[in-house]
């Protein structure tokens, strides 16, 4: 009898080791920005939110494109700032990134907006600033949170009231933006006192809220974070969880401190991180689905500390993202 050869073969997978800069953290995927402007994705795809040119789910950080210079990842589309200024889109609804359609897209596809230095996304739109300091928005505007002055829907890029603007934050159902003088501005939902302007009344156009110094911004689902120069860190708007890291579970109407020594901040739904400047991080709120990394799902109303060495940080509605520093 002739016996066949049995070949067993070996494959080795080694990992790509990406340095990252930036992250940033989807409801359910994250776009991570590496040195040199590569964009790297990772998973739910399935309305094409990483661009890849597909739907297929990743559970590792896949390269995507390069020559970006910031990604900002929404519940299922993402946008990304190229280094020449354009803005580009992927994933569900035209609409909420300027593109004017209910079109869902699995490639990146630039939008017609340009001179463009900083950008940002909500659940349901997209804020772009412009190089002259102007701010652009363009998606879902229910709540007033896209700051045009109306409550009309805006599936193409429209100028907001504001000029001088650095950067913008929001999840849903209000926005923050601070200005290059380093004050601060709110527009949309404000039941819970969300942008500190010590009453309850939602805008839709952006509104000066009486804190300065302002270094840093970081919107929640009903409450808001922001960093001063000093590095101090000051809370308001809805804590329900603990989110405000008060020690309470007490609504805030305005902006209180509560904590010092800070160089970063970020936000999810109902969770508060904050970055210090000796690399520690520090978590409060909502931890039922382990948005802490702490090993287990305890809420807490302070601020506790939950890694160590540290870069930077992000949050998506209901997780958390870290670069230590050794990228």
């Amino acid at each position: 009898m002739t016996r066949t050869p049995t070949i067993t073969a070996t494959i080795t997978i080694t990992p790509q080791y990406i340095h990252a800069i930036e992250v940033d953290a989807g409801s359910a995927h994250s776009l991570l920005l590496a040195t040199g402007g590569g964009l790297w994705g990772a998973g739910n795809n399935g309305s094409g939110q990483l661009g890849s040119s597909d739907n297929y789910n990743t559970p590792y950080y896949t390269f995507i494109i390069s020559g970006v210079k910031k990604a900002c990842t929404a519940d299922n589309f993402s946008v990304i700032l190229k280094d020449d200024g354009t803005i580009w889109g992927t994933g569900e609804d035209g609409d909420n990134y300027g593109l004017n359609d209910l079109i869902t897209r699995y490639l990146f596809t630039i939008l017609p907006l340009s001179g463009v230095k900083n950008i940002s996304t909500e659940e349901w739109g997209t804020f772009a600033v412009a190089s002259d300091g102007t701010l652009w928005a363009s998606g879902i505007n229910y709540y007033g949170q896209l700051g045009t002055g109306d409550n009309s829907h805006h599936g193409l890029f429209t100028q907001t009231n504001l000029t001088g603007v650095s950067v913008t934050a929001g999840p849903k159902n209000f926005s923050l933006a601070m200005k290059d003088d380093g004050s601060l501005w709110g527009t949309g939902y404000n039941t819970f006192g969300e942008y500190g302007t010590n009453d309850s009344i939602s805008r839709n156009f952006f509104t000066y809220i009486t804190i300065t110094g302002v270094n840093a911004i970081a919107a929640g689902y009903y409450h808001s974070i922001v960093l001063k120069n000093d590095g101090t860190v000051w809370v308001t708007g809805g804590n329900n969880y603990g989110q405000l890291g008060t020690g309470d579970l007490t609504t805030r109407f305005s902006f209180t401190q509560v904590m010092t020594d800070a160089k970063g901040i970020a936000a999810g739904y109902y969770h508060s991180l904050v970055l210090k400047n000796d690399g520690t991080l520090w978590a409060a709120g909502k931890n039922e689905l382990g948005e802490f990394g702490t090993g287990n799902t305890l809420n807490s109303s302070s601020f506790i500390q939950v890694f160590a060495d540290v870069a930077s940080i992000n949050a998506g509605p209901e997780n958390s993202l870290a670069i230590k520093n050794d990228g």
